[in-house]
């Protein structure tokens, strides 16, 4: 929601960088609080973050889990930063949404039991998602099984993540009746829109399938675009299911005079 880039867009002109999240919840109803993963915010903060983004009932904030347990200890003997990372989300209370867990790329099928003891000690009544990226996940039929039972046992959703360049790394699989994609764009390519539609109809089937609850977070290389996709999704989603998903609101750009 920091992004000045979108002042004038869904931004209004003037507003200072203390107002962006307010008005980004006038927007959308989700964000990923990545700097979770970087620093632990102060409890007082997210406190802020709560009120400001209060006057959208709906919203949800899905914290990133801390480097520290990701990547520094790679899920192991980690504990006392998982206890505080609790300790710091359930402030968020109705507000929290999916926290999510990104592990490295060098983390893979070899380290299945680590994953599995992982999820095993945490805390019990708050679902999480994890994204792996280690393209071994994906390749063998069978580990992906095991993976995927693994995930549903512990009822653990599994992120999707849909880059152009790794479709080697995008399981279409369900272990939860939550999907959690994270979908990164290429600044309003013509594929973006393609693999959007493809979304779309994935999304209805499992909808039909049973599917409860959606996360479809967009990303681009400096997120300029991301209203524009992210408005495409939702129009072409409500085309396809009849649902009436509220549309980020643009603001109307003024047009130079002419004497002519």
């Amino acid at each position: 929601w920091s992004n000045a880039n979108w002042k004038g867009k869904i931004f209004s002109k003037r507003a200072k960088s203390a107002d962006f999240l307010t008005q980004y919840g006038q927007n959308f109803n989700t964000v990923e609080v990545s700097s979770f993963h970087y620093s632990m915010p102060a409890k007082e903060q997210i406190l802020k973050w709560k009120e400001k983004a209060m006057a959208n009932p709906d919203f949800k904030f899905c914290p990133k889990f801390h480097q520290n347990i990701s990547h520094k200890y790679q899920l192991k003997n980690c504990y006392d930063w998982v206890t505080l990372f609790y300790e710091h989300i359930v402030v968020f209370e109705e507000t929290l949404g999916m926290p999510f867990l990104q592990m490295p790329p060098y983390f893979g099928p070899k380290q299945a039991d680590v994953l599995k003891t992982f999820l095993e000690k945490l805390p019990k009544g708050l679902p999480i998602a994890v994204e792996l990226r280690h393209p071994d996940w994906f390749g063998k039929e069978s580990v992906l099984e095991s993976l995927l039972e693994l995930l549903t046992t512990y009822g653990v959703t599994l992120v999707m993540t849909d880059t152009a360049a790794r479709r080697d790394v995008l399981p279409l699989r369900l272990t939860t009746s939550t999907a959690f994609i994270r979908f990164v764009a290429n600044d309003m390519h013509v594929t973006d829109f393609q693999r959007i539609d493809v979304w779309v109809g994935k999304l209805k089937e499992w909808m039909e399938a049973g599917l409860q609850t959606i996360y479809f977070f967009v990303h681009s290389p400096d997120e300029l675009h991301c209203p524009e996709l992210i408005r495409y999704f939702i129009q072409q989603f409500n085309k396809e299911t009849g649902l009436l998903i509220k549309e980020p609101t643009f603001i109307p750009q003024s047009k130079q005079g002419s004497l002519f």
